[in-house]
């Protein structure tokens, strides 16, 4: 998988079948407002995503509440069944 920043820059990653998280790749800028479009193989996949900052100080419900306001259903998912001890 490569993800391709709105500069142009790229960073490849593996993500093995299954693996529901990743570590970010250190090539790609991890900064608020950051926009990526996602390729796997020579195929660019529909969309994109932007990364957006998490309020400081925000309680776990209030970042739930966020994800949800922002249509980050899958993170949404996630947080959820970390609060709920599942994650």
């Amino acid at each position: 998988m490569t993800l391709i920043a709105s500069g142009g820059s790229r960073a490849e990653m593996l993500w093995p079948a299954g693996a529901g998280l990743m570590d970010w790749p250190a090539a790609a800028p991890f900064t608020a407002g950051a926009a990526f479009s996602v390729m796997i193989g020579d195929v660019e996949m529909p969309g994109g995503f932007t990364l957006q900052p998490a309020p400081k100080g925000a309680t776990p419900a209030a970042r739930l509440s966020d994800l949800l306001k922002e249509g980050c259903l899958a993170q949404a998912e996630a947080s959820l069944a970390e609060l709920e001890g599942k994650g």
